[in-house]
């Protein structure tokens, strides 16, 4: 410690009792009318009405920040206290990323039947041609002599040819039900709700602040 304090002057003691002259930095109220040397450099920066009382710095478990305007910095005034001990992440301090979704999904189709016709295109009488490609069946015949006779084995268990595009249509239509299928999509749980402990690396001291001794002087 100083050997001779200046009146304002925030040191720090190794000792677990507050000296002579020194009052502890516990943010306690101090009467103006006892302290005025003190309240005219402290003001009521570090609490207080001004008018009955004044505050004292409070470095109970916390840190010593300078003031003022540091580069990249968030500007600290003097006597304002910051920061938390313990903090909760809420979702847009969170970073992106992703949760596991379970999903169960029923669905149900029923199918009430399906008519169909086959339509087969043919000639009902006699032929005009002798080749099957591109034709239709008919009715074939014999000439033997004058007499004329229907053509026997007119059909075949084997095909060589295509015939018209058209000689045979299949036509029907088609009956069902169809059901909404329901999904069920859970997005399971993840994580907890602990806070963060937002403290650096600390060596816990004790704070005084000198009530006695020089007037400090502007430079």
């Amino acid at each position: 410690m100083s050997a001779e304090p200046k009146i304002g002057d925030i040191e720090m003691v190794g000792y677990h009792f507050v000296p002579r002259g020194y009052f502890p930095c516990t943010g306690a109220q101090v009467n103006i009318a006892t302290e005025s040397t003190l309240f005219s450099l402290l003001s009521t920066a570090y609490g207080g009405d001004g008018r009955v009382t004044f505050g004292l710095p409070d470095f109970r478990g916390r840190a010593a920040v300078g003031d003022g305007y540091g580069p990249g910095l968030t500007p600290r005034v003097q006597g304002n206290l910051y920061g938390v001990e313990h903090i909760h992440l809420d979702v847009s301090q969170m970073p992106s990323h992703t949760h596991l979704a379970v999903a169960d999904a029923q669905a149900t189709t029923a199918v009430e039947g399906f008519a169909g016709t086959l339509t087969v295109n043919a000639k009902n009488g006699l032929g005009d041609t002798d080749k099957a490609e591109g034709a239709y069946w008919a009715t074939g015949e014999v000439v033997n002599g004058l007499a004329k006779t229907p053509i026997s084995k007119a059909y075949s268990t084997t095909s060589d040819v295509k015939m018209a595009q058209d000689a045979a249509e299949i036509s029907g239509t088609f009956h069902g039900v169809r059901t909404a299928v329901e999904v069920d999509v859970r997005l399971e749980d993840t994580g907890g709700t602990m806070p963060i402990f937002n403290c650096q690396p600390s060596s816990v001291t004790k704070f005084v602040i000198a009530n006695i001794g020089l007037y400090p002087t502007r430079s």
